[in-house]
């Protein structure tokens, strides 16, 4: 599992992962997302299209992200999410917490 900081202003930050979110992704990703999540007051986009699997520790630490930002009437944005993916977080009950795009150009032209 990798995490890259992609792009960033005042408005936003873009994060792109690749690789399954099972276990073993989050301990190599968790830090490194809490640390650009945290304390951001500003929408977070998530770039999920190399994202094939998210386990339950996968969904943990996106919803302690959204959690975060709710406070501070910030979202994140899920891009191009696999419907896998989607399924999970239906199934775990959180999909309403995220705001869902289908490429990086529509979540950018949705922000304010």
């Amino acid at each position: 599992m990798h995490l890259k900081v992609e792009a960033q202003d005042s408005r936003y930050i873009l994060l792109v992962l690749s690789g399954r979110l099972d276990m073993a992704g989050v301990r190599e990703v968790e830090i490194a997302f809490a640390e650009n999540t945290s304390g951001a007051d500003r929408t977070v986009l998530v770039d999920m299209t190399e994202v094939p699997f998210v386990a339950s520790m996968g969904v943990r630490m996106l919803l302690s992200a959204a959690k975060r930002l709710h406070g501070s009437g910030k979202r994140v944005v899920l891009i191009n999410i696999d419907a896998m993916v989607m399924e999970v977080l239906k199934m775990s009950g959180v999909e309403s917490l995220f705001d869902f795009a289908a490429d990086r150009e529509t979540a950018l032209s949705r922000l304010p």
